[in-house]
């Protein structure tokens, strides 16, 4: 026998006039906690501290940056451009130019309203500090600097406790400060800190985003963000600015070591020509009338081909040097090319052992005056181009 059990329709009813009663029972509960949330809310909204961002677009130029040995040469490329992009990219984000902008911006310095609600000054509190030196035992030790009036500030670092002036270089012992800005109330309290010069490198590194947008376009985008917006886009002002100046050092080191090397290069390579010369010369005049055979102007045409790679090799291996150590891929691809040319010049001068003793001569001969008379003119071209680009970076 089956029972069905019908349940009342009353009971899947809601009482509002039940839940009326609750709420009015209650209604200073929910209104405090309203009210407390909201009030929670404004207050959050007005003391965070915004964070903004700003951005910069950098356009890498792989034809101005390929220097005159590297446009000489139809070898294989040593590196992609986007290769390239990737180093330029390591480049920006090194100590060497990170760090100058540390340097220039004082970024290795903090100063701070000391008071939780100081805040509430807005912009009637200010401070600058162009200067802060202090013993390596006092890095990352927050002093208290206090403004007394009349542009007078008292400094308390580790319960040693200076006075000085706006303006005016504070120099004690070991610890140099320099207060170029201070606007405040009298007793107003600023917790200056120095940081350490490595852990504020990394610190803005890892605030900075780099990046190529688009693979192979050479552009590249740089973003950082931080609560003060003109401190940014000087932050970011300052890298270009310090990047910039490390590629202008660096092509006109390049460039100059280049020079020196043609300097030191170009007389033991004319004394060598004129050495060639000579003992073609008197080759020529105790065997007249000498013609190459075909396969002789084959052997040296060849000849001629593999030793004008190789001089360019060796002119792309003096700036390359200046660059990579042996074991970088660039390197190794310039050094495998080497060693593949060695071979084809190898195999080349076993055919001209082939040939009749004569044929081998003039063949050795005219090969060695042809290939240094070009390898010397190529570096008086080479030293008159490094001397007009090495004039004109500034």
């Amino acid at each position: 026998m089956n029972t069905t059990k019908n349940s009342s329709p009353a009971s899947d009813e809601i009482d509002l006039l039940a839940l009326f009663k609750v709420l009015k029972s209650s209604y200073l509960k929910i209104g405090f906690f309203t009210l407390f949330f909201i009030l929670l809310a404004a207050a959050y909204s007005f003391l965070a501290t915004p964070i903004y961002q700003a951005n910069a677009t950098l356009q890498y130029d792989k034809a101005s940056q390929v220097s005159l040995v590297d446009q000489m040469s139809e070898m294989m490329p040593l590196a992609s451009s986007g290769g390239q992009v990737d180093s330029e990219i390591e480049v920006i984000k090194s100590r060497m130019v990170l760090g100058k902008t540390v340097t220039n911006l004082n970024l290795d310095t903090q100063i701070a309203p000391a008071g939780f609600f100081d805040k509430l000054w807005g912009d009637k509190t200010d401070a600058v500090v162009a200067l802060y030196l202090v013993p390596e035992n006092f890095i990352g030790k927050p002093a208290t600097l206090t403004y007394l009036g009349d542009n007078k500030y008292s400094l308390n670092i580790e319960g040693q406790v200076l006075e000085g002036t706006v303006g005016i270089l504070l120099k004690q012992d070991d610890i140099s400060l320099l207060v170029s800005s201070l606007v405040a109330e009298v007793g107003q309290e600023f917790t200056l800190v120095k940081n350490a010069r490595y852990s504020t490198i990394e610190n803005l590194r890892n605030t900075l985003t780099i990046a190529e947008v688009g693979k192979g376009t050479g552009i590249i985008n740089m973003a950082i963000k931080g609560a003060d917006k003109t401190e940014n886009v000087q932050i970011l002002n300052s890298i270009i600015q310090n990047y910039v100046d490390q590629n202008t050092e660096r092509k006109k080191e390049v460039t100059n070591n280049t020079l020196l090397f043609l300097d030191e290069y170009l007389p033991k390579i004319k004394t060598k020509l004129d050495n060639y010369e000579n003992q073609l010369n008197t080759f020529r005049k105790k065997n007249e009338s000498i013609d190459l055979s075909l396969e002789a102007k084959s052997a040296l045409d060849s000849a001629l081909q593999v030793e004008e790679k190789l001089n360019e090799l060796t002119f792309k291996e003096v700036e390359i040097q200046q660059l990579y150590t042996r074991n970088h891929p660039a390197y190794q691809s310039l050094l495998d090319k080497r060693q593949q040319l060695l071979r084809e010049k190898e195999k080349i001068s076993k055919a001209i052992q082939k040939l009749p003793n004569t044929q081998q001569q003039i063949v050795r001969l005219t090969r060695d005056v042809e290939s240094e008379q070009a390898i010397y003119n190529q570096l008086v071209a080479k030293q008159q181009e490094l001397s007009v680009l090495n004039s004109g970076i500034t």
